[in-house]
């Protein structure tokens, strides 16, 4: 892997070892932990087949993916170049609640869905 740069998922793994001391009990347990990965349909390949192939390559005895749960893209239709992207759904002040009732029924299971 000399000259490859793998940025998403080495990233994700460095941002626990900033957030606790006791990351090891995550990423060197898999005797104990089981990692579950939800994502979109294009993001399958790095932590399926890349990552997991250089913590292999590794040769510590690291957290393994347990199970990846992938679905196809949910759209935003977006009305008058207004939209609700991540941080700015809780600025709307509806409730989380609210948003699970409304998008879980419309997660795109088997195909792209949209909503508006």
């Amino acid at each position: 892997m000399k000259g490859k740069v793998i940025y998403v998922w080495y990233r994700v793994s460095e941002q626990t070892t900033n957030y606790t001391d006791e990351w090891r009990q995550w990423w060197f347990n898999p005797e104990n932990v089981k990692l579950y990965q939800f994502m979109g349909k294009d993001n399958a390949y790095s932590p399926t087949i890349v990552f997991p192939g250089a913590l292999l390559r590794d040769g510590q005895k690291w957290t393994m993916l347990y199970h990846i749960s992938t679905t196809a893209w949910e759209i935003l239709q977006v009305a008058c170049n207004i939209g609700i992207f991540g941080p700015a759904a809780k600025q709307t002040g509806i409730p989380t609640s609210v948003w699970r009732y409304y998008l879980l029924p419309t997660r795109p299971e088997n195909s792209d869905s949209t909503f508006s």
